[in-house]
């Protein structure tokens, strides 16, 4: 897991935050967050699986839960307007693909993939 946080000075309303759990086996996530109050969450209980987490300005909340095998989430929102944009992403199946581009302000998207070999992509922009 790799975890990379900008942020604007730390002052207590303006922090990012960002969890990574991965009681499975061989996974791999990317968090990156630039501007203030952005939140990333990922969970991966299962093996082999990607996410990547990419966010540049406020606000912006990403929730990535893998629990299966061979799983890729990506999610990229860039936000410099006062809306906030959510991204959901849970893969429940097996062998699934998800591609989240969010590039404007409230924005949600939300992708559940619960069988197996499935491919969403969500793309939003103003």
């Amino acid at each position: 897991a790799y975890v990379t946080q900008v942020g604007n000075g730390g002052s207590a309303p303006a922090k990012n935050t960002a969890t990574v759990n991965q009681p499975g086996d061989a996974n791999f996530a990317n968090v990156s967050q630039v501007g203030s109050s952005l939140m990333a969450d990922v969970e991966q209980s299962g093996s082999h699986n990607t996410a990547y987490s990419t966010q540049t300005g406020p606000t912006g909340d990403v929730n990535i839960t893998q629990s299966m095998d061979w799983n890729q989430a990506y999610v990229t929102q860039i936000n410099y307007g006062a809306g906030l944009n959510t991204a959901g992403v849970v893969q429940s199946g097996s062998s699934n693909l998800a591609n989240v581009t969010q590039n404007g302000n409230s924005f949600t998207a939300s992708v559940a993939q619960g069988g197996n070999g499935n491919v969403a992509t969500v793309w939003q922009h103003f």
